[in-house]
């Protein structure tokens, strides 16, 4: 921490400095022109007075040639009088153009070395009994005064220069002696002093201050000065280039790192909002400070480009929130339809993240084209998109000939014998994969935010394997009402197979068995007798190995399917009525639609699913399914 201050302070000072160079150089240059020329022209004056008048001719010639080095006369030309060569008193101040041209490092070596001789001079030869000094004591004063006050004049002068030697800390990142020692190729990123610092500065939550954040980008600055030093005063090119790779590399993993936190940050307050009973309080608001800082990352100069660390920050964040997304609709497919709640919880989780990032700044792409992006909803071929086509998948291999509906509970559950049509096992094993390549910590990002939390809400929505009305709820809410009239169609197909191929053919090899003599016995033989004398008489239909198999699976298939079709016509009523009561200010139907006290929430739904057939089969601009979305 105290290396990641040190070098934050040095670097943003340096930066400061630079920053306001081009206000500060012309006062610089100003000032040391006018300091010059009031010694040269005005201050050194009475010296040449004094000298001349005491015939100290060695000092006078030196004092003249003090005034030649540097001396900027008004008008560029020399005065014609002046009195002081003679000794003479009269001279009056002259006049100082103003201007923004300082002497040269050469010139103030050289006054510099002329005043040390004069003044040394005086020092020497003082006067006695029967001379006098050749410079008074109090010119020698004024003489050293102006050598001291121009000492730094050359730093100041440069003042880039100097700021970028002093700052350099090329030192902590070269180390060509340490990689000969070692016998090295090349020393890991996750050795390199400079992304070291950078990636405490992002990963440091001990303080839970933004402090840390603030300066996570001045420790690459070490790579601006490596790189620089590597062309400028080394001569080594190679140099440059393992540097030039390095930073390529470090800049993608700083990205990702800062959106990793930024995101995890988000993910969490996420499901603060939708769950909060599973988060503890004030878990998800710790590191809103810090988290601020990394989305307003300053743009940042490296080997002469330019970075936009916040909007790269940004683009990071929108590629994880896809990619939540993504993982979603494969959890989904790979577990069946009955894990709807779960890519129902996580679209809210998405939505919700995308909307928190959105209010605080970040510059994403619209949640709805992103989702339909990752569903493939925009594809022209799947019409529908993958989930549609995965429902009807799953509906006809696994849910319909392993399900068994209970009146009572009004779901479905897995009934104790099934006959799958397939197996899951591709899906499980992209689902595997992508999960291996994200890597464990970031399976529970994906997910609900944290481990805590995926485990608690994932126990709440999964505590067995059944489906429901609100899973029905939820199914409408992850396909769209666009897409329910695909997916009730594609139920009327299956119904259709089904019976034409499950039933029709074995009903007709039936009939021809049945023994066209049956009928129904008289009352007085009980139940027992009645049933005795048709299994008898269909002994042969009893006996066909395929009938449980067959005709009674379908029977079975169908039943769920018409279950099933039942469920979804509840949940979409509901629906109906929530989008229309959300619809009302914008169609102006208050009165047409106003829902009085004593009906209940599935007569006003089912009334308003009428109007809008209604208004939709009217002539194409009535208020119908795919206008209400």
């Amino acid at each position: 921490e105290g290396l990641v201050e040190v070098v934050g302070l040095i670097k943003g000072l340096a930066g400061q400095v630079k920053t306001l160079e081009h206000v500060t150089a012309p006062v610089v240059r100003l000032h040391f022109h006018q300091q010059v020329q009031e010694l040269v022209q005005n201050s050194i004056t009475p010296m040449i007075k004094h000298a001349a008048k005491k015939t100290k001719k060695e000092m006078t010639d030196m004092l003249l040639i003090l005034r030649t080095i540097a001396a900027d006369w008004q008008g560029g030309r020399e005065p014609a009088a002046q009195p002081e060569l003679q000794g003479k008193s009269g001279a009056e101040a002259r006049v100082i153009v103003a201007r923004k041209t300082p002497p040269s490092n050469s010139q103030f070596v050289l006054m510099r070395a002329l005043i040390t001789r004069i003044v040394s001079r005086a020092e020497t030869h003082r006067g006695g009994y029967f001379s006098t000094d050749e410079l008074k004591k109090d010119d020698g004063k004024i003489l050293k005064a102006w050598v001291r006050s121009t000492w730094h004049a050359d730093g100041l002068l440069r003042l880039g220069t100097v700021v970028d030697t002093a700052s350099d800390l090329s030192d902590l990142y070269l180390r060509e002696f340490y990689l000969e020692m070692t016998k090295a190729i090349q020393f890991p990123i996750s050795s390199s002093f400079p992304w070291i610092l950078s990636s405490f500065a992002i990963k440091d939550s001990r303080s839970g201050k933004a402090r840390m954040a603030e300066q996570a980008l001045f420790p690459l600055e070490i790579y601006n000065d490596a790189a620089a030093r590597a062309l400028s005063a080394l001569k080594q090119r190679h140099i440059y280039m393992e540097i030039e790779a390095e930073v390529q590399i470090c800049i993608s993993q700083f990205l990702e790192l800062a959106a990793r936190k930024v995101y995890s940050h988000y993910r969490q307050r996420a499901a603060a909002l939708l769950f909060p009973s599973a988060v503890a309080e004030g878990a998800a608001l710790l590191e809103a400070s810090r988290v601020r800082v990394l989305l307003r990352l300053p743009a940042m100069q490296i080997l002469g480009r330019t970075v936009e660390m916040a909007t790269a920050v940004g683009e990071q964040v929108a590629l994880l929130l896809r990619k939540s997304m993504l993982l979603a609709v494969m959890r989904f497919e790979a577990k069946g339809l009955c894990r709807v709640r779960e890519l129902a919880a996580l679209h809210r989780m998405a939505s919700v993240t995308h909307r928190l990032l959105v209010q605080d700044g970040v510059h994403l792409p619209d949640f709805g084209e992103t989702w339909a992006e990752v569903v493939e909803a925009l594809n022209a071929i799947a019409v529908g998109g993958r989930l549609v086509k995965h429902v009807v998948v799953e509906l006809s291999a696994f849910f319909l000939p392993s399900m068994t509906f209970q009146e009572a509970t009004r779901t479905f559950k897995e009934g104790a014998v099934g006959f799958p049509l397939s197996d899951r096992s591709e899906e499980e094993s992209e689902l595997r994969k992508m999960e291996e390549d994200s890597g464990r910590s970031m399976h529970f990002l994906h997910l609900f935010g944290t481990k805590a939390v995926t485990e608690t809400v994932t126990r709440d929505l999964l505590t067995t394997e059944e489906f429901g009305p609100a899973h029905a709820i939820d199914l409408i809410e992850v396909l769209g009402l666009e897409n329910v009239g695909l997916l009730l169609t594609s139920c009327q197909d299956l119904l259709s197979e089904r019976l034409t191929q499950g039933v029709l053919p074995y009903v007709l090899k039936i009939i021809p068995g049945v023994p066209r003599d049956t009928k129904l016995q008289s009352f007085k033989y009980g139940v027992d007798g009645l049933l005795k004398y048709l299994e008898a008489k269909l002994v042969d239909l009893i006996t066909y190995s395929d009938l449980k198999w067959g005709v009674l699976q379908s029977l079975r298939e169908l039943g769920n399917l018409v279950c099933f079709v039942r469920l979804l016509e509840e949940a979409l009523t509901l629906s109906y009525a929530k989008a229309a009561t959300s619809l009302q200010p914008l169609v102006g139907a208050e009165n047409k639609h106003r829902t009085p006290p004593s009906d209940t929430a599935h007569e006003a739904g089912a009334r308003v699913k009428d109007s809008l057939k209604l208004g939709s089969a009217a002539g194409g601009d009535g208020w119908g399914l795919g206008a209400l979305q």
